[in-house]
C-alpha cells in the first residue's frame, strides 16, 4: 500500500486503496462485459485484477452488484 500511495501521491491523486480497488474492478467489469455476461465469470475477472494489481479483497456484494447490473446490458 506504501507504494501505491506514493505512486498516486506523485501524480497529484489523494486516492486511498479502496478507490484504487473499486476502479480497478469496475474497469475490469465492465470491459469484459461485453464478451462475458455471468456475473461469476466477471467477478473472478475482476478478482485477478486485483490481487494482480497488489491490492485487498473487496467485498463480495459489491463486486456482486457490479457484474449483475453489467450482465444486464
Amino acid at each position: 500500500m506504501a507504494m501505491l500511495t506514493i505512486v498516486w501521491a506523485g501524480v497529484g491523486c489523494d486516492l486511498d486503496e479502496r478507490t484504487v480497488t473499486r476502479r480497478i474492478a469496475e474497469g475490469s467489469i465492465r470491459k469484459e462485459a461485453a464478451a462475458k455476461n455471468r456475473p461469476a465469470d466477471l467477478i473472478n475477472i475482476a478478482l485477478e485484477r486485483v490481487v494482480g494489481a497488489g491490492l485487498e479483497l473487496p467485498a463480495f456484494s459489491p463486486l456482486d452488484a457490479m457484474a449483475r447490473r453489467s450482465a444486464k446490458r
